[in-house]
């Protein structure tokens, strides 16, 4: 599993070679996969890369595989939370419905509920997508000055290897 996402960020990493590009394209695939998308994700990130060409594929794509059903079930209470602390609801409206049930009930609490659903996952998604843009550009930046500096080394190994054997090939003429 380690030497698979190894071998995924290598091909995210050198796929383009702006960091800049690899990060926004991480950033956009987490926005829309935790703002509540079923069944589109993939499509709305398909139809982001045709009108934005420049933004990375594979860490469009990797984030929305990232971010599926399963790692987003924390997210799903804490984007309610955050809607419900902005419109006053609460999770007590959801089990008074249970409690008493009645079909405008059901409409009022659903609504109240959906609304703060999708206002917290869109200010969720943008606060993670942020941080997201942000670790990603400082991974793939540090990334690509390890691997600039491995290429300076074996380099300067290899000139260093060429002196040396230029300097024993003329001692053994000699």
């Amino acid at each position: 599993m380690r030497e698979r996402f190894r071998r995924y960020f290598h091909e995210l990493v050198t796929a383009h070679t702006d960091e800049h590009d690899v990060a926004l394209g991480f950033a956009i695939g987490t926005f829309i996969g935790i703002v509540p998308t079923p069944f589109i994700s993939f499509p709305i990130g398909l139809l982001v890369v045709l009108l934005y060409p420049k933004v990375n594929k594979l860490a469009l794509f990797g984030s929305l595989v990232l971010w599926n059903p399963f790692t987003m079930a924390p997210f799903y209470y804490l984007n309610y939370q955050v809607g419900a602390l902005l419109f006053g609801g609460s999770s007590a409206e959801i089990l008074a419905l249970l409690n008493d049930f009645t079909f405008h009930r059901l409409m009022s609490t659903s609504f109240t509920a959906l609304r703060s659903y999708l206002v917290g996952s869109v200010i969720i998604a943008s606060l993670v997508s942020l941080i997201g843009y942000v670790g990603m550009r400082s991974i793939v930046h540090d990334y690509y000055r390890r691997k600039a500096r491995r290429e300076r080394e074996t380099k300067t190994q290899k000139s260093l290897s060429r002196m040396t054997k230029g300097r024993r090939s003329k001692r053994r003429a000699r």
